[in-house]
């Protein structure tokens, strides 16, 4: 595999991440998809606690930096540890209204507790 670094490091990330936000209850699968125009998506089932999350193979070939890769980890765990929120929200809202609204939420959490700007 070509960008073995990267997809390690990735790994390496979600599960920090995962044990940091005390998300050790999950059953996460971390796979590979080509989704234009994203670095990695996260499909995921509140009520059972599964999730997939998927970095993007087109990402990845861009090599991203290990910053990038951090935040990107940082971001999919995040929606996972949002997911009870967006399933609520969802019964009330579109889905586009929601994402939206988690969407701003993770990039606070992101530039505060990651400080992606400094």
């Amino acid at each position: 595999m070509k960008y073995k670094k990267q997809i390690k490091f990735f790994n390496k990330y979600v599960k920090y991440y995962q044990k940091k936000l005390n998300l050790l209850n999950w059953d996460i699968h971390i796979l590979s998809q080509d989704k234009p125009g994203a670095r990695a998506s996260a499909y995921w089932t509140f009520y059972n606690k599964t999730c997939s999350i998927c970095w993007s193979e087109s990402w990845i070939e861009k090599n991203p930096s290990k910053k990038e890769i951090k935040k990107v980890a940082f971001h999919e765990i995040c929606e996972i540890f949002l997911s009870e929120i967006t399933d609520k929200l969802n019964r009330y809202y579109s889905e586009n209204i929601t994402e939206g609204i988690i969407h701003n939420i993770i990039r606070t959490l992101e530039n505060t507790l990651l400080k992606t700007y400094k």
